[in-house]
């Protein structure tokens, strides 16, 4: 059968689901993000939330420090050897 084409940023049968965190003419997910064939937003990295629309800590260009991942809730979880709320501090270091 057939079944529609979605245009960037829609989605659904009938392309009936508009991705969240639209901020311009084909630009969605907060501009930090890809809209996936269920309309939700996949976060490029150092973004967070349902539209992207939130940096990790440490910003959205060195997230978590450059130690660790950030997750889906914006939580860095920092490699061996970092802690801290941004992956920015050195184990056994003061």
């Amino acid at each position: 059968g057939g079944g529609c084409v979605c245009e960037a940023g829609y989605a659904g049968a009938e392309c009936e689901v508009e991705c969240p965190g639209k901020v311009g003419n084909g630009i969605f997910c907060s501009g930090s993000g890809t809209c996936t064939k269920q309309g939700t937003c996949r976060c490029d990295p150092g973004t967070w939330g349902g539209a992207c629309e939130e940096d990790c800590p440490g910003g959205s260009q060195r997230p978590c420090a450059g130690n660790g991942a950030c997750g889906l809730r914006g939580m860095c979880t920092c490699e061996a050897g970092w802690s801290g709320w941004s992956c920015d501090r050195e184990v056994g270091v003061r």
